[in-house]
Protein backbone atom coordinates (compact mmCIF):
# COMPACT_ATOMS: atom_id res chain seq x y z
CA UNK A 1 0.00 0.00 0.00
CA UNK A 2 1.09 3.55 -0.61
CA UNK A 3 1.91 6.11 2.21
CA UNK A 4 2.21 9.60 1.69
CA UNK A 5 4.66 11.91 4.07
CA UNK A 6 2.37 14.75 5.31
CA UNK A 7 4.84 16.76 7.30
CA UNK A 8 6.96 14.18 9.19
CA UNK A 9 3.88 11.51 9.34
CA UNK A 10 3.75 8.82 7.14
CA UNK A 11 -0.40 8.18 6.44
CA UNK A 12 -1.60 5.06 4.14
CA UNK A 13 -4.81 5.75 2.01
CA UNK A 14 -7.27 4.18 4.46
CA UNK A 15 -5.61 6.33 7.20
CA UNK A 16 -6.66 9.36 4.77
CA UNK A 17 -9.80 7.97 4.52
CA UNK A 18 -10.40 7.60 7.97
CA UNK A 19 -9.27 11.29 9.23
CA UNK A 20 -11.31 12.42 6.56
CA UNK A 21 -14.50 10.97 7.87
CA UNK A 22 -13.85 12.30 11.50
CA UNK A 23 -13.48 15.77 10.26
CA UNK A 24 -16.80 15.78 7.99
CA UNK A 25 -18.86 13.85 10.95
CA UNK A 26 -17.64 16.52 13.46
CA UNK A 27 -18.72 19.20 10.99
CA UNK A 28 -22.09 17.58 10.51
CA UNK A 29 -23.37 17.83 13.82
CA UNK A 30 -27.40 17.51 13.84
CA UNK A 31 -29.91 20.39 14.73
CA UNK A 32 -31.00 20.28 18.77
CA UNK A 33 -34.21 18.60 19.45
CA UNK A 34 -36.82 20.93 20.39
CA UNK A 35 -39.63 18.56 19.40
CA UNK A 36 -40.24 18.74 23.10
CA UNK A 37 -40.25 22.69 23.41
CA UNK A 38 -43.76 24.28 24.64
CA UNK A 39 -46.36 25.72 21.52
CA UNK A 40 -46.36 29.45 20.85
CA UNK A 41 -49.55 30.92 22.20
CA UNK A 42 -52.21 32.56 19.84
CA UNK A 43 -54.01 35.53 20.96
CA UNK A 44 -57.44 35.27 20.83
CA UNK A 45 -60.14 36.77 18.42
CA UNK A 46 -63.27 38.78 19.43
CA UNK A 47 -66.60 40.30 17.98
CA UNK A 48 -69.09 42.31 19.92
CA UNK A 49 -71.29 43.36 16.83
CA UNK A 50 -71.96 46.07 15.22
CA UNK A 51 -73.17 49.72 17.19
CA UNK A 52 -76.46 50.19 17.90
CA UNK A 53 -79.39 52.74 18.06
CA UNK A 54 -81.43 52.41 21.53
CA UNK A 55 -84.15 54.14 22.85
CA UNK A 56 -83.78 55.17 26.97
CA UNK A 57 -84.80 52.13 29.11
CA UNK A 58 -84.12 49.42 26.36
CA UNK A 59 -82.15 46.49 26.83
CA UNK A 60 -78.83 46.16 25.40
CA UNK A 61 -77.54 42.45 24.95
CA UNK A 62 -73.80 43.22 23.11
CA UNK A 63 -72.67 39.72 22.53
CA UNK A 64 -69.01 38.63 22.40
CA UNK A 65 -68.19 35.83 19.43
CA UNK A 66 -64.36 35.15 20.47
CA UNK A 67 -62.33 31.89 19.10
CA UNK A 68 -58.74 30.83 19.76
CA UNK A 69 -56.59 28.31 17.59
CA UNK A 70 -55.51 27.01 20.59
CA UNK A 71 -58.67 25.81 22.11
CA UNK A 72 -57.99 27.25 25.32
CA UNK A 73 -60.82 28.18 28.09
CA UNK A 74 -61.54 31.96 27.63
CA UNK A 75 -62.56 34.37 30.04
CA UNK A 76 -64.82 37.67 29.72
CA UNK A 77 -64.97 41.07 31.18
CA UNK A 78 -67.15 43.73 29.77
CA UNK A 79 -66.95 47.80 31.44
CA UNK A 80 -67.97 50.94 30.04
CA UNK A 81 -65.37 52.91 28.51
CA UNK A 82 -67.81 56.25 28.34
CA UNK A 83 -71.20 56.94 29.89
CA UNK A 84 -72.84 60.25 29.59
CA UNK A 85 -72.80 62.58 32.20
CA UNK A 86 -75.42 61.94 35.10
CA UNK A 87 -75.75 58.07 33.86
CA UNK A 88 -75.82 55.22 36.69
CA UNK A 89 -76.07 52.45 34.05
CA UNK A 90 -74.79 49.21 35.27
CA UNK A 91 -73.55 45.48 33.27
CA UNK A 92 -75.33 42.68 34.10
CA UNK A 93 -73.32 39.34 33.32
CA UNK A 94 -69.92 41.63 32.74
CA UNK A 95 -67.48 38.14 33.05
CA UNK A 96 -70.11 36.35 30.71
CA UNK A 97 -69.80 36.31 26.20
CA UNK A 98 -73.76 38.23 26.83
CA UNK A 99 -73.43 41.05 28.99
CA UNK A 100 -76.85 43.22 29.10
CA UNK A 101 -77.18 47.12 30.46
CA UNK A 102 -79.97 49.53 30.15
CA UNK A 103 -79.12 53.40 28.80
CA UNK A 104 -81.01 55.43 31.70
CA UNK A 105 -80.47 58.75 29.67
CA UNK A 106 -79.34 60.11 26.33
CA UNK A 107 -76.32 60.00 24.70
CA UNK A 108 -73.51 57.35 23.95
CA UNK A 109 -72.26 54.62 25.91
CA UNK A 110 -69.01 52.92 24.59
CA UNK A 111 -68.82 49.21 26.23
CA UNK A 112 -65.80 47.41 26.11
CA UNK A 113 -65.04 43.72 26.34
CA UNK A 114 -61.48 42.20 27.11
CA UNK A 115 -61.50 38.52 26.11
CA UNK A 116 -58.42 36.49 27.82
CA UNK A 117 -57.04 33.17 27.39
CA UNK A 118 -54.64 32.81 30.57
CA UNK A 119 -51.69 34.42 28.18
CA UNK A 120 -53.03 36.89 26.21
CA UNK A 121 -55.54 39.16 25.83
CA UNK A 122 -58.00 40.78 22.98
CA UNK A 123 -60.52 43.99 23.41
CA UNK A 124 -63.07 45.11 21.34
CA UNK A 125 -65.09 48.13 21.79
CA UNK A 126 -69.21 49.02 20.33
CA UNK A 127 -71.12 52.08 20.71
CA UNK A 128 -74.51 51.99 21.86
CA UNK A 129 -76.69 55.54 20.85
CA UNK A 130 -79.63 56.24 23.41
CA UNK A 131 -82.26 58.83 22.74
CA UNK A 132 -86.09 58.94 23.63
CA UNK A 133 -89.25 58.78 22.10
CA UNK A 134 -90.99 61.19 24.67
CA UNK A 135 -92.41 64.46 23.22
CA UNK A 136 -92.34 67.61 25.28
CA UNK A 137 -95.34 68.79 26.79
CA UNK A 138 -97.07 72.37 24.95
CA UNK A 139 -99.13 74.68 26.79
CA UNK A 140 -100.55 77.45 25.23
CA UNK A 141 -101.13 79.57 28.37
CA UNK A 142 -102.25 82.63 26.33
CA UNK A 143 -104.98 83.18 25.06
CA UNK A 144 -106.30 80.36 27.61
CA UNK A 145 -109.39 79.30 25.40
CA UNK A 146 -110.36 79.59 21.85
CA UNK A 147 -111.61 82.77 21.77
CA UNK A 148 -114.88 82.53 20.17
CA UNK A 149 -116.60 84.82 17.45
CA UNK A 150 -117.40 88.61 19.12
CA UNK A 151 -114.60 88.85 21.67
CA UNK A 152 -114.13 92.16 22.23
CA UNK A 153 -110.29 91.90 23.28
CA UNK A 154 -109.63 90.73 19.88
CA UNK A 155 -111.72 93.12 17.74
CA UNK A 156 -109.99 95.47 14.70
CA UNK A 157 -107.11 97.74 16.17
CA UNK A 158 -106.74 99.18 13.00
CA UNK A 159 -106.60 99.02 8.92
CA UNK A 160 -103.13 98.83 7.63
CA UNK A 161 -103.70 100.50 3.86
CA UNK A 162 -100.59 99.50 2.40
CA UNK A 163 -102.30 95.78 2.92
CA UNK A 164 -105.69 96.68 2.24
CA UNK A 165 -106.33 94.32 5.57
CA UNK A 166 -107.77 95.23 9.29
CA UNK A 167 -105.59 93.82 11.84
CA UNK A 168 -105.47 92.75 15.09
CA UNK A 169 -102.46 92.91 17.90
CA UNK A 170 -101.88 89.63 20.06
CA UNK A 171 -100.16 88.66 22.42
CA UNK A 172 -99.76 84.97 22.60
CA UNK A 173 -97.65 82.97 25.59
CA UNK A 174 -96.76 79.64 25.86
CA UNK A 175 -94.63 77.03 28.21
CA UNK A 176 -92.95 73.87 26.84
CA UNK A 177 -91.39 70.95 29.19
CA UNK A 178 -89.17 68.15 28.16
CA UNK A 179 -88.22 64.81 30.56
CA UNK A 180 -85.06 65.13 29.40
CA UNK A 181 -84.10 68.46 28.53
CA UNK A 182 -86.55 70.58 31.01
CA UNK A 183 -87.94 73.33 30.11
CA UNK A 184 -87.61 74.54 26.36
CA UNK A 185 -87.31 77.97 25.49
CA UNK A 186 -86.14 80.22 22.36
CA UNK A 187 -86.34 79.16 18.89
CA UNK A 188 -87.51 75.83 20.29
CA UNK A 189 -90.68 77.40 20.23
CA UNK A 190 -92.13 78.14 16.98
CA UNK A 191 -95.49 79.69 16.68
CA UNK A 192 -97.40 79.73 12.84
CA UNK A 193 -100.61 80.72 11.75
CA UNK A 194 -103.20 78.78 9.36
CA UNK A 195 -103.74 81.94 7.21
CA UNK A 196 -100.80 81.96 5.00
CA UNK A 197 -103.41 82.98 2.12
CA UNK A 198 -103.74 86.75 3.62
CA UNK A 199 -99.97 86.67 6.12
CA UNK A 200 -96.88 84.95 6.50
CA UNK A 201 -97.17 81.44 8.15
CA UNK A 202 -94.73 81.83 10.44
CA UNK A 203 -95.21 83.90 13.25
CA UNK A 204 -92.55 84.07 14.94
CA UNK A 205 -90.30 82.33 18.31
CA UNK A 206 -89.98 82.43 22.07
CA UNK A 207 -92.24 81.82 24.84
CA UNK A 208 -94.13 85.21 24.53
CA UNK A 209 -94.63 86.94 21.02
CA UNK A 210 -96.60 89.61 20.06
CA UNK A 211 -98.15 89.06 16.55
CA UNK A 212 -100.42 91.16 14.65
CA UNK A 213 -103.13 88.96 13.14
CA UNK A 214 -104.68 90.02 9.45
CA UNK A 215 -108.14 89.84 8.28
CA UNK A 216 -109.26 90.55 4.77
CA UNK A 217 -113.08 90.90 5.86
CA UNK A 218 -114.79 93.46 7.76
CA UNK A 219 -116.65 91.03 9.75
CA UNK A 220 -113.48 88.95 10.67
CA UNK A 221 -111.51 85.66 9.95
CA UNK A 222 -110.39 82.55 12.64
CA UNK A 223 -106.65 82.16 12.93
CA UNK A 224 -105.47 78.90 14.06
CA UNK A 225 -102.23 79.75 15.57
CA UNK A 226 -100.32 76.52 16.82
CA UNK A 227 -97.06 76.28 18.83
CA UNK A 228 -94.49 73.73 17.72
CA UNK A 229 -92.02 72.07 20.06
CA UNK A 230 -88.69 70.77 19.37
CA UNK A 231 -86.41 68.38 22.32
CA UNK A 232 -82.76 68.13 21.69
CA UNK A 233 -83.46 64.83 20.29
CA UNK A 234 -86.14 65.70 17.84
CA UNK A 235 -89.26 64.82 19.34
CA UNK A 236 -91.83 67.13 18.83
CA UNK A 237 -95.16 68.36 19.68
CA UNK A 238 -97.53 70.98 19.59
CA UNK A 239 -101.09 73.17 20.66
CA UNK A 240 -103.51 74.84 19.26
CA UNK A 241 -105.52 77.83 19.96
CA UNK A 242 -108.00 79.43 17.35
CA UNK A 243 -108.55 83.29 17.57
CA UNK A 244 -111.26 84.88 15.95
CA UNK A 245 -109.91 88.90 14.72
CA UNK A 246 -113.21 91.20 14.31
CA UNK A 247 -115.15 94.25 14.00
CA UNK A 248 -118.22 95.41 13.57
CA UNK A 249 -118.84 96.25 9.96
Amino acid sequence: MKTKKIKGFNLSLAGLLLVSFLIIAGTCTPPPDDSNDPPQNTVPVVNAGPDQSVLVGATVSPNAVAADADDDELSYSWSFAERPSGSAAALTGADMANASFSPDVTGTYRVGVSVSDGEAEAEVELTVAASTDTPPQVVITSPAENTGTGNADYGYDGFDDERGQWYTDVTLTGTANDTEDGVLSGTSLTWTTDRDDIQTAELGTGETLSVRLYSDTCTGVWHEITLNVADADGNSASAVRRIFVWTVC
